[in-house]
């Protein structure tokens, strides 16, 4: 188990984060479903463990996402619908269990109400293709003398295992 991973295990959402998460969804127009709640919390949690370790959520960096789907599944209309929104394709490699998984990225801030415009389309885009959004991954930034750094990459799927 490495560092990240350790430090997003001590982070609990309390019923505060869950009406944080739904107003910022109220006010970002994008329903407050049962599985759109569901994604909103899990971004939450990669929010807060971010701004645990110091990070400048305002700091505009790479934010990488990652989305599964069946090899029967339809990649091609999902990759078509990536690059339509504007956003860079790393890879698309073979994963287990007969799936493609789909990774690109855009430039933005990892403030909750930035980070959700993306993963909620991104998980209905995913959906409608037979596919599933795994989650998201940024570089912790934070200021130094000389400006700002950052450090290795911290996942959603790490977020996402919370209690």
């Amino acid at each position: 188990m490495n560092n990240v991973t350790k430090i997003v295990k001590k982070i609990t959402l309390s019923d505060q984060d869950i009406e944080v998460a739904k107003d910022t969804l109220r006010e970002s127009k994008m329903g407050t479903d049962r599985k759109t709640l569901r994604r909103v919390l899990g971004d939450l949690a990669v929010v807060k463990m971010l701004e645990k370790n110091g990070d400048q959520l305002h700091v505009s960096r790479p934010i990488e996402h990652f989305v599964y789907i069946p090899t029967k599944g339809n990649i091609a209309q999902f990759h078509k619908w990536v690059l339509a929104q504007g956003y860079t394709v790393i890879g698309l490699n073979r994963a287990k269990d007969s799936k493609v998984c789909i990774s690109f990225e855009h430039i933005g801030c990892a403030n909750l109400s930035a980070v959700i415009s993306h993963t909620i389309p991104i998980n209905r885009a995913s959906r409608r293709a037979g596919g599933q959004y795994d989650g998201w991954g940024t570089f912790l930034e934070f200021e130094t003398e000389d400006g700002f750094d950052n450090c290795p990459l911290v996942t959603e799927q790490q977020g996402a295992k919370q209690s």
